[in-house]
């Protein structure tokens, strides 16, 4: 008779840069289903909808778009920016909304370039992206979202100048 091993998962906060495996906000809550990732998906496409335009296949380009990435081993919403000047803190705190709202057991991957530790990651309770970025942030309001142009977003948050 074999065991199955069991997957090491994360939970809590981390930045993709420091855990890039399975996640799951409680170690004890069962993975995803199929229903419910297609069930999280609609609702922040809808949420999202209300404020910004998402890309559908027919129609203008929109601002930003599901990946629609099913994971099965890890409760996570990926979105792709596709005009760089709707990231913002404005629009992290939007996403973050949606998550406070009922699915404080997910979290949303926003994906700037195709590097792990410029990849924003939007939990309930908080908002990662690289140490770098979030160090010396004594208030929220002393700080912005500084993106930069280009094919891809260069993601930091920056002290405000007096």
């Amino acid at each position: 008779m074999s065991r199955k091993r069991p997957i090491k998962c994360q939970s809590g906060m981390p930045r993709l840069m420091d855990w890039q495996g399975p996640w799951k906000a409680s170690l004890d809550e069962k993975w995803p289903t199929l229903e419910e990732f297609h069930a999280a998906a609609s609702s922040l496409y809808h949420w999202l909808d209300v404020r910004y335009r998402m890309w559908r296949v027919f129609g203008p380009p929109g601002k930003c778009y599901l990946m629609g990435i099913v994971r099965y081993d890890q409760r996570t919403q990926d979105i792709n920016i596709e005009v760089p000047r709707v990231l913002n803190l404005t629009f992290l705190r939007y996403v973050q909304g949606w998550l406070r709202q009922g699915w404080q057991n997910w979290r949303v991957m926003v994906h700037t370039t195709d590097k792990p530790k410029e990849t924003i990651l939007v939990y309930a309770g908080g908002i990662r992206i690289n140490p770098a970025a979030e160090c010396g942030r004594r208030r929220e309001r002393d700080t912005k979202l500084v993106v930069g142009n280009g094919s891809g977003c260069r993601v930091t948050l920056e002290r405000r100048r007096a």
